[in-house]
């Protein structure tokens, strides 16, 4: 999550660019604003939780259950299937 309200501008990115001549600037900006919508996104979905009195991790917990048939499992059996390791 994105810890600062304001990414660096152009300006800002230049300077880093200068000190950090090897860094690639354009890529430095798509992943700082895609950080920033990841974070509006985050916020906005826990305070829309936050209406229910849910928190993230309880939402994904009944989000999770509502795919078994029994609507109960175990922590096991969802390690088993829920862990993400990344792209393949």
């Amino acid at each position: 999550m994105l810890q600062v309200k304001d990414i660096p501008n152009a300006e800002i990115m230049q300077k880093f660019a200068a000190r950090y001549p090897q860094t690639d600037i354009k890529s430095v900006i798509t992943f700082l604003n895609l950080l920033r919508v990841g974070s509006d996104l985050t916020y906005g979905l826990n305070s829309y939780l936050a209406e229910y009195d849910l928190l993230q991790g309880r939402w994904w917990v009944l989000l999770l259950l509502m795919r078994e048939d029994n609507l109960s499992s175990t922590p096991s059996a969802w390690q088993k299937k829920q862990v993400y390791h990344g792209p393949p």
